[in-house]
């Protein structure tokens, strides 16, 4: 009779450790996806807030769009390294603007040219970029392609 109960017990104990390990690893599962979503985002945030800088600063006219052909410059504003790439822009007359249909036009020329339009990128849409990526590596990483060249 004891070693019935002690069975039992061993059962419940068994399938109650099973509960809580499965509800512990499936809240931690939920946290780490919520909290990586979140990082994600924010990261996509500030790097779209950056290179969106030049583009608000040349449509407050703060900013020549001459001055974004100098790299040290550019980099400067916004804090990151610039690999070697075109930037259009729009002009009503004298003014840049950062959004116009425009951009999706010579984003279609730009790709039947071969060339990468940042108007397509899945995290941060950067219509004004242009980049040459070789057919060679147009599956690669960008840190991939740039230790091969």
């Amino acid at each position: 009779m004891v070693a019935s109960h002690q069975s039992r017990f061993r059962k419940l104990s068994y399938s109650i450790s099973l509960i809580v390990i499965l509800t512990e690893f499936l809240a931690l599962l939920a946290l780490g996806f919520y909290y990586t979503t979140r990082f994600t985002n924010q990261m996509d945030d500030a790097l779209k807030q950056k290179f969106q800088t030049p583009a608000y600063l040349m449509s407050k006219g703060l900013l020549r769009y001459e001055t974004t052909e100098d790299k040290t410059i550019m980099e400067n504003l916004v804090g990151e390294t610039i690999e070697d790439c075109l930037i259009i822009g729009v002009f009503e007359g004298n003014k840049y603007l950062d959004d116009s249909p425009k951009y999706k036009a010579a984003g279609v020329l730009g790709t039947d040219l071969g060339l990468e339009w940042g108007g397509n990128w899945k995290t941060i849409s950067d219509q004004p970029h242009f980049q040459l990526r070789p057919g060679w590596a147009s599956i690669m990483k960008e840190s991939e392609m740039m230790a091969e060249l």
